[in-house]
């Protein structure tokens, strides 16, 4: 094991104490190991971080916002850090909401949770020199969480789950920079280290179509184009043991150019895959 956190959700003075023990402990059994610290309090960042790997924030909130200011927040706290500039963020826990058992629980199992991690992982892919590990929680059941649902007989798996799918089976290693204003839409692009395979993600949030011209004239005309995309009649389209194929992953050819005129539909998760000439 190379990973371990030490505590979760866990602040103040008594588990600093701890944590520099366990600090000391744990690099003189195994000096490689790779420590994490729970909540990523001021004086962590600030005065214990030097023997530190991560700092492990927790982002549970319905307002991807909230993820923005506070990655944006760490940023300029840890590069000021005169202990540790080069600690990283492992957000080993996040979602749309936590502990609620009202109907943001429910929603946990819809699309509009597909749509919310979709833009999760692209303010990931973002800020990927900084957050190099992130945990949707949870992964099974989980009173409507998991984005894998079991019973005794039979397996479904939910809107996030694909979502989840898709970008780990089709992202780029290499993180890029999409130019040009995308409005309400949330995108974010990943290449292979090759430069020959460009993946654009675009999530769009709104309840109506949204209409963008894509460009990929700095770079030539792809030798070829393929779009995946998720979407559902509205937000709280579900997958369930009945109608498992309700919200899934769809995909056609594109016929390659350097500038596409897309139509991104309401509630929709898009990826395109742009792969250049050798």
């Amino acid at each position: 094991m190379r990973y371990w956190q030490i505590g979760n959700e866990l602040s103040g003075e008594p588990y600093e104490r701890t944590l520099l023990e366990y600090i000391d402990a744990m690099k003189d059994a195994d000096p490689s190991v790779k420590l994490l610290a729970a909540f990523p309090s001021e004086n962590i960042v600030n005065a214990l971080a030097g023997d530190l790997d991560f700092v492990c924030p927790h982002f549970y909130a319905p307002d991807i916002a909230y993820a923005h200011t506070e990655t944006a927040r760490l940023r300029a706290s840890i590069a000021a850090s005169p202990e540790n500039p080069g600690l990283k963020l492992g957000v080993t826990e996040w979602n749309h909401t936590a502990g609620d058992w009202g109907e943001q629980r429910a929603w946990l199992l819809t699309l509009y949770n597909g749509v919310f991690v979709a833009r999760m992982l692209n303010h990931f892919q973002r800020n990927g020199d900084l957050i190099r590990l992130a945990n949707r929680s949870n992964l099974v059941n989980s009173c409507c969480s998991g984005s894998v649902q079991t019973r005794p007989t039979d397996i479904c798996f939910t809107p996030a789950y694909y979502v989840q799918k898709l970008y780990a089976t089709a992202s780029g290693r290499v993180a890029v920079t999409i130019g040009g204003d995308p409005g309400d839409l949330d995108i974010s692009g990943t290449m292979d280290s090759d430069c020959r395979r460009f993946m654009v993600w675009v999530v769009n949030p709104l309840a109506q179509d949204v209409e963008r011209t894509v460009s990929l004239e700095e770079i030539g005309v792809p030798a070829a184009v393929k779009c995946v995309t998720i979407t559902g009649p509205d937000s709280s389209a579900v997958n369930a043991f009945e109608r498992k194929q309700n919200v899934v992953p769809v995909e056609e050819a594109v016929t390659p150019a350097s500038t596409l005129r897309r139509t991104f539909p309401a509630w929709s998760v898009t990826g395109l895959e742009f792969t250049m000439a050798v």
